[in-house]
């Protein structure tokens, strides 16, 4: 979004020469004399000289920023600003951001560009800007401040911790249920359909139950196939940073279940779809997705078949696990699961153990919460 906005206003200096020459000029035609009423005349014309040439100075008119790419967690990116105009009369530029955002100090160098770095130690997307640009009459009697460039979008990714494979959970187990994970899995995870998708992959039955078209993912038939289920709702997790280890454990489960060669489907728990990630996918969209993620009133996990209850008063189609090569909610499953596959929940702390699911609570330690899962938990 571009804008700009102005402000005239007069300073505490100008509004006493302006206070000051009319009480002069007042006073001199009273008292009858003539050099008080010139004083005052004088400061006058000076104050009104001063507001006309900051009117119709060329100072800034524009500004174009550019900020370098997304950020991760407690790192920064550089953010470059331009001002388009003359930088005469100029007194302050101030390129704004939000509390939450750690700036270092900004550069403003004669020929008007803005040079500095942001970060933020949470996750999330954080407006930049707008500049505002403080310019000064001669004498200081006035000032004019100007909003430009509206706003760019500062996204701050969620930490990605890296995860232990599901083969670790024992030799022989975890590479039986990867090697079965792969077999009938070619209708289970269909994704919407787009233009340009072939009539003849439309899965017909997905699309009765979703009330549009959708299609089988392309190249993904022979691999296996993989379900995580993110609770977003306020019930499930108590307070922000909660949530913020929950949307971390998501992305890093994906990482390591695509780099492990899954077709990756993540929804929430009433069954919206967040992500379709192929096998060995570039996460960089899916972790910009993830920084925007916030809480919704959406129902609870049960089971193989998360958020049947929440789609059932929805009206929605199931979000069906049978088959699935893997499922992985980050919350708290309400029932056993419905297939052999591998069922693994980080749930949030004092949820215990789920029947059927190899259960950790869920820390900021992703990685360790991960760990206790493969290694045990309710099986």
């Amino acid at each position: 979004m571009r804008r700009r906005s102005v402000r005239f206003a007069l300073t505490g200096r100008g509004v006493s020469v302006l206070l000051g020459g009319a009480v002069l000029v007042f006073g001199g035609a009273v008292l009858a004399r003539v050099e008080l009423a010139l004083v005052g005349c004088a400061l006058l014309f000076a104050g009104a000289a001063a507001c006309v040439v900051l009117a119709f100075s060329r100072g800034p008119r524009a500004a174009q920023r550019t900020v370098a790419g997304a950020a991760e967690v407690g790192e920064s990116v550089a953010v470059t600003t331009v001002l388009g105009g003359r930088m005469s009369l100029v007194d302050e530029v101030e390129d704004r951001v939000p509390d939450e955002v750690e700036r270092s100090d900004a550069q403003v160098p004669a020929a008007g560009t803005i040079a500095y770095r942001v970060g933020a130690t949470r996750r999330g997307s954080y407006p930049i800007g707008p500049v505002r640009v403080r310019s000064l009459s001669p004498f200081a009697v006035a000032r004019v401040d100007r909003d430009l460039g509206g706003t760019d979008e500062l996204i701050v990714l969620p930490p990605v911790a890296p995860l232990a494979p599901l083969r670790a959970r024992g030799a022989g187990r975890g590479d039986e249920l990867l090697s079965r994970a792969g077999q009938g899995v070619e209708d289970l995870v269909p994704r919407p359909y787009t233009p340009g998708d072939s009539t003849r992959r439309v899965h017909w039955r997905a699309s009765a139950h979703h009330g549009r078209l959708m299609v089988r993912e392309d190249g993904d038939e022979a691999a296996p196939v993989a379900l995580v289920v993110l609770d977003r709702s306020k019930t499930g997790w108590r307070g922000s940073a909660a949530f913020d280890a929950a949307v971390s454990a998501c992305a890093s489960v994906a990482a390591r279940l695509t780099g492990d060669g899954f077709a990756v489907s993540v929804a929430d728990t009433n069954g919206d779809a967040i992500a379709h990630l192929g096998p060995h996918a570039d996460l960089g969209a899916f972790l910009v997705t993830c920084a925007r993620l916030e809480r919704s009133a959406v129902g609870a996990v049960t089971g193989g078949d998360p958020g049947a209850r929440a789609r059932r008063r929805a009206g929605a189609a199931p979000l069906r696990a049978d088959g699935a090569g893997a499922v992985v909610v980050i919350g708290s499953p309400e029932a056993g699961p419905t297939s052999p596959a591998p069922h693994i929940a980080l749930v949030p702390p004092g949820s215990g153990l789920m029947p059927g699911w190899r259960t950790a609570e869920l820390s900021a330690d992703v990685a360790s919460a991960w760990r206790a899962a493969l290694g045990g938990g309710a099986s």
